[in-house]
């Protein structure tokens, strides 16, 4: 049922920002599968995955997650940053580089406001330009 997707996500999120990747897996893994993979939600849970993996150290696995969101969305902006970081972290920096290069474009012409929109703030986005730099 999708209204259980979500509040196993919103689990799943409470105990990522606790500092607790590990049962947050647990939670979004779950949440993907109540979900109907057409939702427009499902983006989203592919990359809070991906993100409770990269903190937990599993890179790898946290890849194929941003992948899966990007693969859904293509200018999925957090997707492609999140992404980044994790090659970063892979130590495939010239793939991070030009993730980091797509996100510091889009995000070039944004406002804040829109940037928030996207769940991207503008320190997100100057980070991205910084770290082509790195």
């Amino acid at each position: 049922h999708p209204a259980h997707a979500d509040a196993l996500h919103l689990m799943g999120l409470v105990h990522y920002q606790k500092g607790d990747p590990l049962t947050a897996i647990g939670y979004i893994e779950g949440a993907l599968q109540h979900m109907n993979q057409s939702d427009v939600q499902v983006v989203n849970y592919h990359n809070s995955l991906g993100e409770c993996l990269r903190a937990a150290g599993r890179f790898e696995e946290a890849v194929v997650q941003f992948e899966q969101a990007l693969k859904i969305n293509p200018e999925y902006i957090n997707a492609k940053f999140n992404l980044g970081l994790t090659y970063q972290s892979l130590n495939e920096i010239d793939r991070s580089i030009v993730l980091y290069a797509q996100v510091a474009e889009a995000t070039y012409t944004l406002t804040p406001a829109q940037l928030y929109e996207l769940g991207f703030d503008d320190a997100m986005a100057l980070e991205s330009t910084i770290r082509q730099c790195d």
